[in-house]
């Protein structure tokens, strides 16, 4: 009887294991955000796209944001030029700056692309100057949430639900690829969602999300 009631168990949990053995989102990827994590960050931002709010790995930043809280949260800056001087010049606005991750063996992982300002008429230690723009790609895999709850898993629909129309809505492609760019314009920012879709695909895939402040060394 004992034989039967584990073989019964072994077999229930292996049916179970194809959705998770019972966890929410067992099959989704890693950088998909949990429940929990939804939660924490509804509670920690702005529902506002245009707050500047932005949970990235585990950390709400609200743009525009210092380098240094990069730093502090374990990224680097990828270009070794960068990180070797140290500073910046003053009234210098830097595009193209990327900073990554790295894994257990020292290699990069999960990186970003960001535009770094220094407004101000005197030299500063790169830490301290102002992420004015930052653009994330989904094949970075880096877990991300934006205001209303916004993530990876979105989709155009969500985005036009949570934030309204957006002021543009363009669409590139043909039957075999789309790519559908929604760009919302406020007075202090630009922000712009990347959806794109294959025609085998059901569903369109959020691939890319770019936020920049405006005002900064334009």
């Amino acid at each position: 009887m004992k034989r039967s009631i584990l073989i019964m168990a072994a077999a229930l949990c292996l049916a179970l294991s194809a959705t998770g053995c019972g966890q929410t989102g067992g099959n989704a990827p890693s950088y998909y955000a949990t429940e929990e994590e939804l939660a924490d960050a509804a509670a920690n931002m702005s529902a506002e796209l245009n707050s500047g709010d932005i949970y990235i790995e585990g950390k709400v930043y609200q743009m525009p944001f210092v380098s240094g809280e990069l730093c502090d949260a374990g990224w680097e800056y990828a270009d070794e030029v960068i990180e070797r001087a140290g500073t910046f010049p003053a009234l210098t606005r830097f595009t193209g700056v990327t900073m990554h991750q790295t894994d257990e063996n020292g290699e990069a992982t999960k990186e970003i692309s960001l535009v770094l300002v220094n407004e101000t008429e005197t030299e500063q230690d790169i830490k301290n100057v102002y992420t004015t723009t930052i653009g994330f790609d989904r094949y970075e895999k880096i877990k991300l949430i934006f205001p209303s709850g916004i993530t990876w898993e979105s989709k155009i629909a969500d985005v036009e639900a949570a934030y309204g129309a957006p002021e543009h809505k363009d669409e590139v492609g043909n039957d075999a690829f789309m790519k559908t760019v929604l760009q919302y314009e406020y007075e202090n920012a630009h922000i712009a969602f990347t959806f794109e879709k294959e025609s085998d695909a059901e569903d369109e895939k959020l691939t890319g999300i770019n936020y920049s402040c405006l005002g900064f060394l334009e």
